[in-house]
């Protein structure tokens, strides 16, 4: 054995101990216990040493073994017979110097006491162990012998090294974690914490290094913390020790950065441990699914007013188209009712714009006049904007079409002018809009739009606010980017018209400066009007006229009654029915009845899509016209595969309807 170096002692067997008779007892009515014999403390002390878990072994002066119990031999590995009267065996080689030198010591009668010593096994393996170790003197008083009582450390430093490691890993674990971990101390009986941790996690969400944070109180580290609300969770948490989840605005420097979640929890040792995460991008998906949700929202109302709004329009411009038949042209009577259809044709477009917003209807291009689409959306501009900023406009009448789509251009005039009220929302201001025509001829170095030289309608919206620098003109198109307060909107706008605008090929300038406002210039590529587009609201003798028998099946009698009498003045047979349940009946009856079907699609009873369906079943080769004002059931290509030979969106123009049926009837 070796106490690195080792100290080693032995205890001859027939060593003597002067033990001293224990004291009487003084009670009155007590009984002196027997003083234990010399032979018997001898045998006690024998069966001590062959049963001790612990190793014991005896050494003579010369540092031979002289006794070896059953656990030396089940530690080291050698029998009593093979190390008795021998050096002992468990000194490594190493070690023999300073196993004589603390020979001495113990010669000296003194006692070694807990030494840690490294023993050799007999294969060879070294063990970690602590040895107690004394002399043992004879009746002369002479030290004989050494004994040493060896404790194997083997366990107990497995599991020491299994601690380290499993702290080792927590540390790699805490270290390099998504979220960030702080851990505190108490200080100020729970008022006050400390930082003991701090993550790199932490580092990156806070903005700050550990070192400017570890040995600080969290109020002077953070001084706005207690603001939110933090403080007071882990005083309490600390108080009772049950856990709290709680999600605040994130603190860091003296402005709000975003939002975190925080796990806050009392370890048994009392420090509180802080676990958090960076949610804001979460936030803000969440406030973009909540704007999704607002337009589908719109979608839902949109729908469930289009088809009876729809179907108010039909007969306001179908009877008004009757009326202008009547009324001899030129004449103002003949231009008001001709302005009547055209206001029917706007709440039309109006509701086809809703049901595009909440995302009900595909994207429609086809060649836009942006001027119309100006003086369209100026009313609702008028509408959201305060009172406080003006809203002025130049447009250029003779600036050519664009392919586009009316509902995206008109999201991209809502955004900018949304933008734009933010920005003169202080004082307000004024917002011009202008539209005119340009060239851009190849490379052109006035403008950073990289676009084909061509003619360009520039659409312009300037504001009065207090403008932008050079790293926020940068940053507005990022998604999410947003210079608003809390609660104030998405960062999405500007994203969106950047989109749009690219998607239609053309491109979007920004010049701006600080306190001189805004100037967004979008251009898109003019395209060619359609040859030949006529408009849908003619009326005159061109329009085809014939002589079979139409079947007219709608719910609304207004609509019923104003198709029919159109059609009766183009020579048609007309049979109506408010009924489609009646109407199918009928025809069951008289599949020869008509030779046309005009059917709306949602009625009571019968829907369209399956009356015609029913039609065609007993006469393939039937025409049938599907009329809607909004149903999300059934579309052109649904209804074509139904057999439908012709879908048409409400209101249905009167000259569109005519030449309809020519087309249908004389296949």
């Amino acid at each position: 054995m070796s106490d690195r170096p080792g100290r080693q002692a032995a205890i001859p067997d027939n060593a003597r101990h002067a033990v001293s008779d224990p004291p009487g007892l003084e009670a009155e009515g007590t009984v002196p216990a027997d003083p234990i014999s010399e032979a018997t403390f001898t045998a006690g002390m024998r069966a001590a040493f062959l049963r001790s878990p612990q190793p014991i072994l005896c050494l003579d002066l010369q540092g031979r073994v002289t006794h070896w119990n059953p656990a030396a031999e089940s530690l080291f590995g050698w029998s009593e017979a093979e190390v008795v009267g021998k050096p002992n065996p468990t000194v490594p080689e190493e070690f023999l110097a300073e196993f004589r030198t603390n020979m001495e010591v113990l010669l000296a009668d003194e006692v070694c006491d807990r030494l840690p010593v490294t023993c050799l096994k007999k294969d060879g393996t070294l063990v970690e162990a602590i040895l107690t170790a004394a002399p043992i003197s004879g009746e002369e008083g002479k030290v004989r012998g050494f004994v040493g009582i060896i404790t194997d450390l083997t366990d107990l430093i497995r599991v020491q090294e299994d601690l380290l490691a499993g702290e080792a890993r927590y540390r790699h674990l805490v270290e390099f974690m998504a979220a960030g971990v702080a851990v505190y101390e108490a200080v100020d009986d729970g008022d006050d914490f400390v930082f003991k941790e701090f993550n790199r996690a932490g580092e990156q969400i806070e903005g700050v290094h550990r070192d400017a944070v570890i040995g600080r109180r969290l109020r002077e580290a953070f001084p706005g913390v207690e603001d939110f609300g933090l403080l007071d969770v882990m005083r309490r948490v600390w108080r009772t020790g049950q856990p709290e989840h709680f999600p605040i605005r994130h603190y860091q420097d003296d402005r709000i950065s975003g939002w975190r979640d925080n796990y806050v929890y009392k370890l048994p040792s009392g420090e509180i441990v802080a676990v958090y995460e960076d949610v804001t991008e979460r936030r803000r998906l969440q406030d973009q699914l909540h704007q999704a949700q607002k337009m589908e929202a719109i979608g839902t109302l949109a729908g469930g007013i289009a088809h009876d709004f729809n179907n108010i329009l039909y007969a306001i411009k179908g009877y008004t188209q009757l009326a202008v038949d009547e009324v001899p042209g030129p004449s103002e009577t003949h231009r008001s009712l001709t302005e009547v259809i055209k206001a029917t044709d706007r709440g039309a477009e109006l509701v086809r714009r809703l049901l595009s917003f909440g995302r009900r209807e595909e994207e429609t291009r086809r060649p836009l006049r942006l001027q119309e689409t100006i003086v369209e959306i100026r009313p609702l501009l008028r509408g959201m904007l305060p009172t406080t900023i003006e809203i002025r406009q130049a447009i250029d009448e003779a600036c050519g079409p664009v392919l586009a789509d009316p509902v995206q251009i008109g999201q991209i005039l809502m955004n900018l002018a949304t933008n734009a009220s933010q920005a003169m929302r202080e004082k307000g201001g004024t917002l011009e809009i202008r539209l005119d025509a340009v060239q851009i001829p190849p490379a052109d170095p006035g403008t950073t739009a990289d676009l084909p030289p061509g003619a360009y309608a520039r659409l312009s919206v300037r504001d009065s606010g207090v403008g932008m620098d050079g790293d926020t003109r940068g940053r507005i198109f990022d998604p999410y980017f947003t210079t608003r307060r809390g609660g104030d909107g998405t960062g999405l706008g500007l994203s969106t018209v950047g989109g749009i605008v690219r998607s239609h090929r053309g491109a979007i300038e920004v010049t701006s400066a600080p306190g001189e406002g805004a100037l967004f210039e979008i251009f898109l590529p003019i395209c060619k009007p359609l040859a030949g587009a006529k408009s849908s609201d003619e009326t005159d003798e061109r329009i085809p006229r014939g002589n079979e028998r139409i079947l007219v099946v709608d719910d609304e009698e207004m609509i019923v009654d104003f198709v029919r009498r159109a059609l009766e003045r183009l020579g048609y047979e007309v049979l109506a029915f408010t009924d489609s349940t009646a109407a199918l009946r009928a025809f069951r009856a008289d599949p020869q009845l008509c030779d046309l079907v005009i059917t709306d699609q949602t009625m009571p009873g019968t829907p369209g899509d399956a009356l015609a369906k029913e039609m065609l079943a007993i006469r393939r080769d039937l025409p049938i016209i599907l009329t809607t004002g909004y149903n999300d059931r059934i579309d052109d290509a649904r209804a074509q595969a139904l057999g439908i030979r012709a879908f048409r969106a409400k209101p249905v123009a009167f000259a569109d309807l005519a030449r309809t049926l020519r087309a249908l009837l004389d296949v």
